[in-house]
């Protein structure tokens, strides 16, 4: 079943936030090594379905094996039909209004589980690659206490040229 709360601005809110089971999907260079730690992938949306579903569909296919996914939502009509990965837990938090991106970005925070070492942002128009959270990870990991934020690899969708690096 979905669940249904209730946030400021009362959004709708479904979806679980169990576990993620299961080996990695593929072997990759940027893999981790040792334990995972979990990370929230906010994933912020507009009135958009088409953008909303490749973004979507980019982060569910990371080779990271232990991260969960909360979409937030403001006026999106059809948002119910979206596709949902299972064995990916995924909240959708949906706003019958605009209540902004920061407002957005902020209520994704505060409804990630409370298991997630790392949050990340992610707008309806950004397409991750595969190896991205592992790259994520092991930056972070290797700043851990000096850094509270991270950008990049930026990569031109259609050059496939880095346009900015990680840092």
């Amino acid at each position: 079943g979905k669940d249904m709360e209730r946030a400021p601005h009362s959004p709708e809110i479904k979806g679980g936030d169990g576990g993620r089971s299961g080996p990695l999907r593929g072997v990759n260079r940027h893999e981790c090594p040792g334990p995972h730690p979990r990370v929230a992938v906010v994933l912020t949306n507009f009135r958009g379905m088409d953008r909303l579903e490749r973004s979507y569909s980019a982060l569910i296919k990371s080779d990271y094996p232990n991260f969960e996914v909360v979409i937030v939502d403001c006026q999106t009509p059809d948002i119910d039909a979206l596709p949902v990965a299972s064995g990916v837990p995924t909240r959708i938090i949906h706003f019958g209004e605009d209540v902004g991106p920061a407002e957005q970005r902020n209520v994704g925070a505060r409804n990630a589980s409370a298991e997630a070492e790392f949050l990340a942002f992610v707008d309806n128009d950004v397409e991750v690659d595969a190896a991205w959270m592992h790259t994520l990870v092991n930056f972070l990991e290797r700043q851990r206490g000096n850094v509270v934020c991270a950008c990049g690899p930026i990569v031109d969708r259609y050059s496939h040229q880095v346009v900015q690096e990680l840092h």
